[in-house]
């Protein structure tokens, strides 16, 4: 199974593409959140090297997630952390999976960063900061604020989630419970 989403491409262009690579046993279902590639490819790298062909093709916007299971958890992953257009399986996200898959982990992950993504400026912050590898002056350029902006909501994250951003670990750690709530909205 392969999940594929390639934002601001017209569904039928997306769908002939991934036809066009798939064969004639492909089957290629539309919905709301993208298209998904039914091929039968028994082993896992004949998937990869079809998704692969897809995406090169297709270039641009294009996100695409190879499993048989999880797949669209793995595209709400990716899309959660601002992962760029590429091909994706579950050894990509496996931490934050694993933490979804477990409820009260979930459900604490969850609990800690809700306030923050309740907030869209606050949500920004936290996104840049976690696309920046925790790099606060790559953060505020990715914002475009001053730093001084940037710090003071910094500090209101820091302050809902109980959690510095300035270490790899806590960054880690909200880097997943961003993963888990996006998982947990599908």
């Amino acid at each position: 199974m392969i999940a594929l989403r390639a934002a601001g491409r017209p569904l039928g262009e997306v769908e002939a593409v991934a036809r066009a690579h798939g064969g004639r046993e492909t089957a290629v279902l539309t919905s709301a959140r993208g298209l998904y590639v039914l091929a039968l490819s028994p082993r896992p790298e004949e998937s990869l090297d079809l998704a692969g062909r897809i995406h090169r093709d297709l270039g641009g916007t294009a996100r695409l997630a190879v499993h048989w299971k999880p797949y669209n958890e793995i595209c709400a992953v990716v899309d959660a952390l601002g992962f760029g257009p590429g091909v994706y399986q579950l050894d990509d996200v496996l931490v934050e999976y694993a933490a979804a898959q477990t409820p009260d982990i979930a459900q604490r992950l969850v609990g800690m960063v809700q306030p923050v993504l309740d907030d869209r400026v606050l949500r920004e912050t936290l996104s840049a900061v976690i696309s920046a590898d925790g790099d606060a002056d790559l953060a505020c350029e990715l914002l475009t604020l001053r730093r001084t902006f940037f710090d003071r909501r910094l500090r209101r994250v820091e302050e809902l989630t109980g959690r510095r951003v300035d270490g790899p670990r806590n960054l880690q750690v909200l880097r997943t419970a961003v993963a888990v709530a996006a998982i947990m909205r599908q």
